[in-house]
């Protein structure tokens, strides 16, 4: 009976529990925020396999802004940027990358603040995120970010859900199944 899935980053291990998403599949819950240790062993991790040379960290509001911050500490990076997912009031003509599908199937919006954008241009960036699935927010950021003039030198996250184990794209620490329903147990899908 299988009704969590045993995840492994490093040195640290959690038990994660799984929730239907429809009537056959189910996933592995996977919340960043609030566990400083498995932040601290993933940012650990994830900063020996990003490339060294690059200006910035960037990612997206909000699972991916306890890890960047980390990796920023770990990789003596003193700043980062955060692409917000609403207009904020204290952004200064912010640039937006409108209408990309997050994991959940809701749409939404991405937005940068002009003064990040200038700091941007010319820069070598390493976008990161805790876990990618699709794969959505991370083009969209990609998208937004070259769109003022920085360069993707890398893209990263804790883990790869399902089929973006498969990508050649995506640096990360862990494959994450996902599961089918049977009965009112769930068995995880193969990531081969």
């Amino acid at each position: 009976m299988v009704k969590s899935y045993l995840l492994t980053v490093g040195d640290y291990t959690r038990r994660l529990p799984i929730i239907p998403i429809d009537e056959t599949h189910g996933m592995a819950v996977f919340v960043l925020l609030g566990d400083a240790r498995m932040t601290h062993e993933s940012a650990k991790l994830l900063v020996d396999k990003i490339p060294d040379n690059f200006d910035y960290l960037v990612t997206t509001e909000s699972m991916g802004i306890p890890l960047v911050h980390e990796m920023s500490v770990l990789s003596l990076h003193s700043e980062y940027i955060v692409l917000r997912q609403s207009k904020k009031i204290y952004m200064q003509s912010p640039i937006a990358q409108k209408d990309y599908v997050d994991r959940w199937g809701n749409t939404k919006n991405m937005y940068l603040d002009a003064i990040d954008s200038k700091r941007l241009v010319g820069k070598k960036v390493v976008i990161v995120d805790d876990i990618v699935t699709s794969g959505a927010s991370m083009a969209a950021a990609s998208e937004l970010l070259k769109s003022v003039g920085a360069k993707v030198v890398a893209q990263a996250a804790i883990l790869a859900e399902g089929d973006a184990v498969h990508r050649k794209d995506l640096v990360f620490l862990e494959g994450l199944p996902l599961f089918e329903q049977n009965g009112d147990d769930f068995e995880p899908v193969s990531l081969d």
